[in-house]
């Protein structure tokens, strides 16, 4: 007879109801996280942000103040991001090929990082630079202001500085492409 004993651990995981039990852990506190990160109290952030003004006085990496009142009377889109967020990444090479196809005279591009410190950014940035201005909220104040609270975040801001698209996860070139249109159609019309 074979005396030797597995740890418990390993009794358990061999079994399929075990199985089952981590993997229900798991997504309900997935769920749970996404809850608590994406929906803050009161009005959902899309929601909040469109019947906004995008108002913000913030440093940039090189050192001045940049202000929302900068940009006015142009369509501004604004890329919520972090270091650690890997998805950021993307959306800054996303971005950055729009930025290109519509040149700094009709849109303005910003990066807010949202609460680190300016040295890790500075750093981060060295290695993976962005092709738009880079702007810092350690703090947070203005991103939870409008309600950002999963990265990345993206926003296209009408000539009116009112928030005209509001977006948490990956938005596509296609998605940015059509809000930055209607922002345009906006400034002529309006």
């Amino acid at each position: 007879m074979d005396t030797e004993r597995r740890p418990p651990s390993r009794r358990l995981a061999g079994r399929p109801w075990f199985l089952a039990l981590v993997a229900l852990v798991a997504v309900g506190t997935g769920f749970t996280a996404r809850r608590v990160l994406v929906s803050p109290p009161g009005r959902p952030a899309a929601e909040q942000a469109a019947a906004e003004m995008l108002e913000f006085d913030l440093s940039s990496l090189e050192g001045s103040r940049v202000t929302s009142g900068d940009f006015s009377g142009r369509v501004v889109v604004v890329d919520f991001w972090a270091t650690w967020c890997g998805p950021c990444r993307l959306q800054a090479e996303i971005l950055s090929a729009l930025r290109a196809s519509y040149g700094s005279d009709a849109v303005s591009f910003l990066a807010i990082n949202v609460g680190e410190a300016e040295d890790l950014v500075r750093s981060y940035v060295a290695d993976e630079p962005f092709s738009y201005p880079v702007l810092m909220d350690p703090t947070q104040e203005v991103s939870s202001r409008y309600g950002i609270y999963a990265l990345p975040t993206v926003m296209v801001v009408r000539p009116d500085s009112r928030i005209g698209y509001t977006r948490t996860g990956i938005s596509t070139a296609n998605q940015v492409a059509a809000a930055i249109d209607r922002a345009l159609g906006s400034a002529e019309r309006g």
